[in-house]
């Protein structure tokens, strides 16, 4: 590939740990490609592919437009995560749900998909959640862990030490989702875009995360 421009898109939780290790392989195989970089809602990037201003995306399975196709790329596990100003910080022990119910916590605000799923988790663990702070900003969520001594819960490769955050482990089973490439149905796929596409699925069959 000697030329093209993707538009690709993300929602926010995937922007915080993947979009870096996805243009770095894709540039590095496709150095004079320019890509076109978007963090949207789900909703967005759904309107975006339906009316051909994005042509591929990174977002989550269940998609409501039948116009778009949903390709099946990796499971995403969410992760209880505490910054180092945080008690449990180096907690060595899985947390019971008794543990985890007495925890403050801050999270994304509800309009997020994440946080539905988050909220999913909660009620089938039967928690009521102490929810000190709510945020709309992946990047702003974070500031606050690392500052306070709250917990939250998101994509699991969030939590490094180069974030200063620690994955604290759970005796019941973390929540899952499904992550799929997006683009619309019965559309023409630029060679640059189904490359990207390409790249994506190789690195989920291979686990890299990295």
């Amino acid at each position: 590939l000697s030329r093209g421009t993707p538009r690709l898109a993300m929602t926010p939780t995937f922007m915080a740990y993947l979009v870096g290790p996805i243009v770095r392989d894709y540039a590095g195989r496709f150095p004079n490609i320019h890509l076109e970089i978007f963090e949207l809602s789900m909703d967005d990037i759904e309107m975006g592919l339906a009316d051909d201003s994005l042509d591929i995306a990174i977002a989550f399975d269940k998609v409501r437009n039948p116009d778009i196709e949903s390709i099946p790329a990796f499971v995403e596990t969410l992760g209880l995560m505490v910054g180092r100003e945080h008690s449990l910080y180096d907690h060595p022990t899985a947390l019971t749900t008794e543990e985890v119910a007495r925890l403050d916590f801050a999270l994304l605000t509800s309009d997020f998909a994440t946080r539905t799923c988050i909220d999913e988790y909660f009620t089938k663990a039967r928690i009521t959640p102490n929810i000190l702070v709510e945020v709309n900003s992946v990047n702003t969520l974070l500031e606050v862990i690392r500052h306070t001594a709250v917990a939250t819960i998101l994509p699991e490769p969030i939590a490094t030490q180069d974030r200063a955050l620690s994955k604290l482990a759970m005796k019941d089973r973390a929540p899952q989702r499904g992550a799929a490439l997006l683009r619309r149905k019965n559309n023409y796929h630029s060679a640059a875009s189904s490359a990207f596409l390409d790249l994506l699925l190789s690195r989920s069959s291979s686990g890299a995360s990295s």
